[in-house]
Protein backbone atom coordinates (compact mmCIF):
# COMPACT_ATOMS: atom_id res chain seq x y z
CA UNK A 1 0.00 0.00 0.00
CA UNK A 2 1.19 3.54 -0.69
CA UNK A 3 1.58 6.12 2.11
CA UNK A 4 3.31 8.95 0.37
CA UNK A 5 1.36 12.45 0.90
CA UNK A 6 1.77 14.58 -2.19
CA UNK A 7 0.01 17.83 -3.31
CA UNK A 8 -2.62 17.89 -6.41
CA UNK A 9 -5.30 20.24 -7.76
CA UNK A 10 -8.97 19.16 -8.05
CA UNK A 11 -10.15 18.80 -11.65
CA UNK A 12 -13.07 16.99 -11.46
CA UNK A 13 -16.26 17.10 -9.14
CA UNK A 14 -18.57 14.31 -8.59
CA UNK A 15 -20.60 15.72 -4.93
CA UNK A 16 -17.63 14.84 -2.55
CA UNK A 17 -15.51 12.76 -4.73
CA UNK A 18 -12.74 14.46 -6.38
CA UNK A 19 -10.42 13.78 -9.14
CA UNK A 20 -7.02 14.91 -7.90
CA UNK A 21 -4.61 15.50 -10.78
CA UNK A 22 -1.00 15.51 -10.10
CA UNK A 23 1.51 15.95 -12.64
CA UNK A 24 -0.18 13.41 -15.72
CA UNK A 25 -1.81 11.24 -13.32
CA UNK A 26 -5.31 11.01 -12.13
CA UNK A 27 -6.83 10.34 -8.12
CA UNK A 28 -10.03 9.97 -7.22
CA UNK A 29 -10.31 10.77 -3.52
CA UNK A 30 -12.59 11.50 -0.66
CA UNK A 31 -12.04 13.30 2.14
CA UNK A 32 -10.74 11.87 5.22
CA UNK A 33 -12.56 11.25 8.31
CA UNK A 34 -10.67 14.14 10.27
CA UNK A 35 -11.02 15.99 7.52
CA UNK A 36 -14.74 15.85 7.47
CA UNK A 37 -15.02 16.28 11.28
CA UNK A 38 -12.89 19.41 11.52
CA UNK A 39 -15.24 21.29 8.45
CA UNK A 40 -17.95 23.37 9.39
CA UNK A 41 -18.98 24.44 6.43
CA UNK A 42 -19.64 23.66 2.42
CA UNK A 43 -16.65 26.00 2.28
CA UNK A 44 -14.26 24.52 4.08
CA UNK A 45 -14.32 20.90 1.43
CA UNK A 46 -12.92 21.11 -1.95
CA UNK A 47 -14.29 22.49 -5.22
CA UNK A 48 -12.75 22.50 -8.53
CA UNK A 49 -9.19 24.55 -8.77
CA UNK A 50 -8.53 24.09 -5.16
CA UNK A 51 -4.79 22.50 -4.19
CA UNK A 52 -5.33 19.47 -1.92
CA UNK A 53 -2.96 17.48 -0.18
CA UNK A 54 -3.95 13.76 -0.32
CA UNK A 55 -2.52 10.37 0.64
CA UNK A 56 -2.05 8.15 -2.55
CA UNK A 57 -3.28 4.49 -2.53
CA UNK A 58 -3.07 1.89 -4.47
CA UNK A 59 -5.40 1.31 -7.71
CA UNK A 60 -5.67 5.26 -8.55
CA UNK A 61 -7.50 6.47 -5.41
CA UNK A 62 -6.37 8.97 -2.57
CA UNK A 63 -7.51 10.51 0.44
CA UNK A 64 -7.38 14.08 0.44
CA UNK A 65 -5.56 15.22 4.38
CA UNK A 66 -5.48 19.00 3.44
CA UNK A 67 -7.34 21.81 1.95
CA UNK A 68 -4.32 24.45 0.71
CA UNK A 69 -5.08 28.17 1.28
CA UNK A 70 -6.88 29.86 -2.12
CA UNK A 71 -5.93 32.84 -3.53
CA UNK A 72 -9.42 33.22 -5.30
CA UNK A 73 -13.14 31.38 -4.59
CA UNK A 74 -16.39 31.96 -7.38
CA UNK A 75 -19.45 31.30 -5.61
CA UNK A 76 -23.21 32.01 -5.89
CA UNK A 77 -26.59 31.82 -3.97
CA UNK A 78 -27.46 27.96 -4.05
CA UNK A 79 -30.88 26.71 -5.31
CA UNK A 80 -33.95 27.42 -3.84
CA UNK A 81 -35.40 29.70 -0.96
CA UNK A 82 -31.90 29.30 0.98
CA UNK A 83 -29.72 31.55 1.60
CA UNK A 84 -26.57 29.40 1.35
CA UNK A 85 -23.73 30.15 -0.52
CA UNK A 86 -22.38 27.31 -3.32
CA UNK A 87 -18.83 27.31 -4.09
CA UNK A 88 -18.39 26.77 -7.73
CA UNK A 89 -14.67 27.17 -8.13
CA UNK A 90 -11.16 28.41 -6.51
CA UNK A 91 -7.92 29.70 -7.74
CA UNK A 92 -9.50 31.36 -10.71
CA UNK A 93 -7.44 34.70 -12.81
CA UNK A 94 -10.28 35.80 -15.19
CA UNK A 95 -13.61 34.85 -15.08
CA UNK A 96 -15.24 34.84 -18.32
CA UNK A 97 -18.86 36.14 -18.33
CA UNK A 98 -20.27 35.08 -21.11
CA UNK A 99 -23.69 35.93 -22.90
CA UNK A 100 -25.43 35.80 -26.08
CA UNK A 101 -25.70 38.28 -28.46
CA UNK A 102 -29.27 37.80 -29.33
CA UNK A 103 -32.10 36.98 -26.58
CA UNK A 104 -29.89 35.98 -23.79
CA UNK A 105 -28.16 39.87 -23.26
CA UNK A 106 -29.39 41.57 -20.92
CA UNK A 107 -27.55 44.44 -19.55
CA UNK A 108 -28.47 44.26 -16.00
CA UNK A 109 -27.91 40.57 -15.46
CA UNK A 110 -24.20 41.65 -17.02
CA UNK A 111 -23.91 44.17 -14.21
CA UNK A 112 -24.54 40.92 -11.87
CA UNK A 113 -22.22 39.69 -13.32
CA UNK A 114 -19.54 41.78 -13.28
CA UNK A 115 -19.83 42.67 -9.45
CA UNK A 116 -20.11 39.05 -8.58
CA UNK A 117 -16.77 38.16 -10.86
CA UNK A 118 -14.80 41.69 -9.00
CA UNK A 119 -15.68 40.05 -5.32
CA UNK A 120 -13.84 36.78 -6.57
CA UNK A 121 -10.68 38.52 -6.92
CA UNK A 122 -9.99 37.22 -10.13
CA UNK A 123 -10.27 39.64 -12.81
CA UNK A 124 -13.37 39.80 -15.22
CA UNK A 125 -13.45 39.50 -18.78
CA UNK A 126 -16.89 39.57 -20.93
CA UNK A 127 -17.34 37.64 -23.87
CA UNK A 128 -19.99 37.90 -26.34
CA UNK A 129 -21.35 35.11 -28.08
CA UNK A 130 -22.58 33.42 -31.24
CA UNK A 131 -21.73 36.90 -33.05
CA UNK A 132 -22.50 35.13 -36.32
CA UNK A 133 -26.57 35.21 -35.34
CA UNK A 134 -26.39 39.09 -35.27
CA UNK A 135 -25.94 41.73 -37.93
CA UNK A 136 -23.80 44.21 -35.91
CA UNK A 137 -22.12 44.15 -32.08
CA UNK A 138 -21.63 47.72 -32.10
CA UNK A 139 -24.88 48.96 -29.70
CA UNK A 140 -24.61 45.82 -27.58
CA UNK A 141 -20.70 47.43 -27.09
CA UNK A 142 -21.61 50.41 -26.35
CA UNK A 143 -24.24 49.26 -23.53
CA UNK A 144 -21.24 47.38 -21.92
CA UNK A 145 -18.87 50.41 -22.12
CA UNK A 146 -21.02 52.76 -20.76
CA UNK A 147 -22.51 49.91 -17.86
CA UNK A 148 -19.06 47.95 -17.53
CA UNK A 149 -16.40 50.50 -17.88
CA UNK A 150 -12.92 49.03 -17.95
CA UNK A 151 -13.64 46.10 -18.39
CA UNK A 152 -12.29 43.62 -21.71
CA UNK A 153 -14.41 41.97 -24.26
CA UNK A 154 -14.16 40.26 -26.97
CA UNK A 155 -17.12 39.10 -29.34
CA UNK A 156 -16.66 35.91 -30.62
CA UNK A 157 -18.18 33.37 -32.80
CA UNK A 158 -17.49 30.11 -32.27
CA UNK A 159 -19.28 28.67 -35.77
CA UNK A 160 -16.56 31.36 -37.56
CA UNK A 161 -14.03 31.60 -35.44
CA UNK A 162 -14.41 35.65 -35.07
CA UNK A 163 -12.47 36.71 -32.33
CA UNK A 164 -11.33 33.06 -30.69
CA UNK A 165 -7.70 33.44 -31.60
CA UNK A 166 -7.81 37.22 -29.73
CA UNK A 167 -9.46 35.92 -26.87
CA UNK A 168 -6.87 33.44 -26.75
CA UNK A 169 -4.07 35.96 -26.95
CA UNK A 170 -5.02 37.79 -24.08
CA UNK A 171 -5.33 35.22 -21.37
CA UNK A 172 -1.50 34.76 -19.54
CA UNK A 173 0.42 31.73 -19.68
CA UNK A 174 -0.65 29.15 -17.15
CA UNK A 175 -3.45 31.25 -16.08
CA UNK A 176 -7.01 29.65 -14.58
CA UNK A 177 -10.20 30.59 -16.27
CA UNK A 178 -13.75 30.30 -15.78
CA UNK A 179 -16.87 30.73 -17.77
CA UNK A 180 -19.72 31.71 -16.43
CA UNK A 181 -23.27 32.32 -17.76
CA UNK A 182 -26.69 31.35 -18.45
CA UNK A 183 -27.46 27.87 -19.96
CA UNK A 184 -27.30 27.90 -23.77
CA UNK A 185 -24.85 31.20 -24.60
CA UNK A 186 -22.29 28.91 -25.80
CA UNK A 187 -19.43 28.09 -22.91
CA UNK A 188 -19.07 24.81 -23.84
CA UNK A 189 -18.51 25.33 -27.28
CA UNK A 190 -16.49 27.93 -26.75
CA UNK A 191 -14.04 26.03 -24.52
CA UNK A 192 -14.09 23.26 -27.89
CA UNK A 193 -12.63 26.43 -30.11
CA UNK A 194 -10.27 27.60 -28.11
CA UNK A 195 -8.92 23.71 -27.92
CA UNK A 196 -9.27 22.91 -31.42
CA UNK A 197 -11.32 19.78 -30.58
CA UNK A 198 -14.28 18.61 -28.43
CA UNK A 199 -13.60 18.37 -24.56
CA UNK A 200 -16.99 19.72 -23.95
CA UNK A 201 -20.29 17.66 -24.62
CA UNK A 202 -22.51 20.68 -26.18
CA UNK A 203 -26.65 20.45 -27.45
CA UNK A 204 -28.58 22.57 -29.67
CA UNK A 205 -30.82 25.64 -28.11
CA UNK A 206 -34.59 26.36 -28.53
CA UNK A 207 -34.61 28.50 -31.02
CA UNK A 208 -37.66 30.05 -30.17
CA UNK A 209 -35.77 31.82 -27.34
CA UNK A 210 -32.21 30.17 -27.47
CA UNK A 211 -32.55 28.59 -24.50
CA UNK A 212 -30.20 25.76 -23.81
CA UNK A 213 -30.17 22.71 -21.89
CA UNK A 214 -27.50 21.99 -19.02
CA UNK A 215 -24.92 20.86 -21.24
CA UNK A 216 -22.62 20.89 -18.49
CA UNK A 217 -23.80 18.84 -15.62
CA UNK A 218 -21.09 18.67 -13.78
CA UNK A 219 -17.67 21.35 -12.76
CA UNK A 220 -14.45 20.01 -14.80
CA UNK A 221 -11.63 21.85 -15.15
CA UNK A 222 -9.45 20.87 -18.63
CA UNK A 223 -5.77 22.04 -19.88
CA UNK A 224 -5.69 23.87 -23.55
CA UNK A 225 -2.04 24.14 -24.13
CA UNK A 226 -0.75 26.60 -21.51
CA UNK A 227 -4.41 27.34 -20.17
CA UNK A 228 -6.58 26.09 -17.41
CA UNK A 229 -9.96 26.24 -18.27
CA UNK A 230 -12.82 25.55 -15.78
CA UNK A 231 -16.54 25.06 -17.57
CA UNK A 232 -19.17 25.15 -15.17
CA UNK A 233 -22.78 24.37 -15.69
CA UNK A 234 -25.45 26.72 -16.73
CA UNK A 235 -27.21 28.88 -14.02
CA UNK A 236 -30.18 30.86 -13.82
CA UNK A 237 -30.28 34.69 -13.79
CA UNK A 238 -30.46 35.58 -10.73
CA UNK A 239 -27.75 33.24 -9.04
CA UNK A 240 -24.74 35.18 -9.00
CA UNK A 241 -24.68 38.87 -7.49
CA UNK A 242 -28.21 38.94 -6.54
CA UNK A 243 -27.80 42.56 -4.69
CA UNK A 244 -25.77 43.93 -7.55
CA UNK A 245 -26.73 47.85 -8.25
CA UNK A 246 -24.99 50.26 -11.42
CA UNK A 247 -23.87 52.27 -9.05
CA UNK A 248 -22.26 49.18 -6.73
CA UNK A 249 -20.66 47.96 -9.92
CA UNK A 250 -19.51 51.46 -10.95
CA UNK A 251 -18.05 51.92 -7.76
CA UNK A 252 -16.29 48.15 -6.96
CA UNK A 253 -15.17 48.92 -10.67
CA UNK A 254 -13.23 52.48 -10.13
CA UNK A 255 -11.84 51.53 -6.70
CA UNK A 256 -10.42 48.05 -7.81
CA UNK A 257 -9.66 48.44 -11.97
CA UNK A 258 -6.19 50.28 -11.65
CA UNK A 259 -4.59 48.55 -9.03
CA UNK A 260 -5.51 45.21 -10.18
CA UNK A 261 -4.59 45.50 -13.57
CA UNK A 262 -1.42 46.83 -12.66
CA UNK A 263 -0.73 43.54 -10.04
CA UNK A 264 -2.74 41.29 -11.76
CA UNK A 265 0.48 39.96 -13.49
CA UNK A 266 2.89 39.81 -11.02
CA UNK A 267 0.01 38.60 -8.72
CA UNK A 268 -0.73 35.44 -10.83
CA UNK A 269 2.64 34.79 -11.03
CA UNK A 270 4.24 34.62 -7.23
CA UNK A 271 0.67 32.27 -6.47
CA UNK A 272 1.47 29.90 -9.54
CA UNK A 273 2.82 26.41 -8.90
CA UNK A 274 5.40 25.13 -11.08
CA UNK A 275 3.75 24.20 -14.68
CA UNK A 276 5.58 20.78 -14.42
CA UNK A 277 3.54 19.69 -10.83
CA UNK A 278 0.52 20.57 -12.90
CA UNK A 279 -0.12 18.32 -15.94
CA UNK A 280 -3.70 17.31 -16.43
CA UNK A 281 -5.60 16.10 -19.57
CA UNK A 282 -3.58 18.28 -21.68
CA UNK A 283 -4.72 19.38 -25.26
CA UNK A 284 -1.55 19.91 -28.21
Amino acid sequence: MFQQTETGRVTAQFQHLYTVSIGEKGYMCGVSGKFRHVATSERDYPVIGDYVTIQVREHGQGTIHHLLERRTVLSRAAAGNETREQLICANVDYVLITMACGHDFNIRRLERYTLAAWDTGAIPIIVLTKTDQVDSVDTLLEDIQVNAPGIQVFPVSAVTGEGVAELRHALPSESTIAFVGSSGVGKSTLTNALAHEALAVTQTVRAQDERGKHTTTHRELFRIDDLYVIDTPGCENSDYGKEASISRTRSVISKRLPRRVVSATVHIRKNRAAPSKRRLRTVR
